[in-house]
């Protein structure tokens, strides 16, 4: 009976880190705080549902939630220069010359062209970019290039002057 002890302690082991959660999306390190608070407040609102013009806390339009995102931790007017359109953010940062190739999370994502469509990058899953937003079918975490709308760009989100 005590030779058993070590292969059922192996075996509950085995079982704990299987029911451990998913490693995240991406490494966090060196992530600056207000985009882990913006990141993380999207996530949350994954599985809510979709309903044009509204910016939470129960339901959302794209921009609604990407707005709220950043509103919440007071970063709104400073980051993104506040409530706007998916295509009056695509001008915004393209304005201020924050068009990048290489996102970070919290960085903004729009699709279309023109511009029909925002939400917020979050990572990279199996080497394929990610990002959550409200869609018609709700908040959804889902593949950047995984939307029937053409993804436009990555909008950088200068956190703490980040390049």
């Amino acid at each position: 009976m005590g030779s058993m002890r070590p292969a059922v302690i192996v075996f509950a082991a085995t079982v704990l880190i299987a029911m451990l959660p998913a490693a995240p999306i991406e490494a966090s390190t060196g992530m600056p705080p207000e985009a882990k608070a913006v990141v993380s407040f999207a996530r949350a609102q994954i599985g809510k549902p979709y309903k044009s013009l509204a910016s939470g806390p129960s339901s959302y339009d794209c921009v609604g939630l990407t707005w709220r995102s950043f509103r919440v931790h007071e970063l709104a007017a400073t980051y993104i220069g506040g409530r706007r359109t998916p295509s009056g953010y695509y001008s915004w940062f393209a304005n201020r010359g924050q068009i990048t190739r290489n996102p970070k999370p919290g960085d903004l994502v729009v699709w279309g062209k023109p511009p029909s469509h925002v939400g917020i990058y979050t990572g990279t899953k199996n080497g394929h970019p990610m990002a959550v937003s409200a869609l018609v079918s709700g908040v959804k975490e889902h593949r950047v290039h995984g939307l029937t709308t053409a993804f436009r760009a990555y909008l950088r989100v200068a956190f703490n002057g980040r390049p």
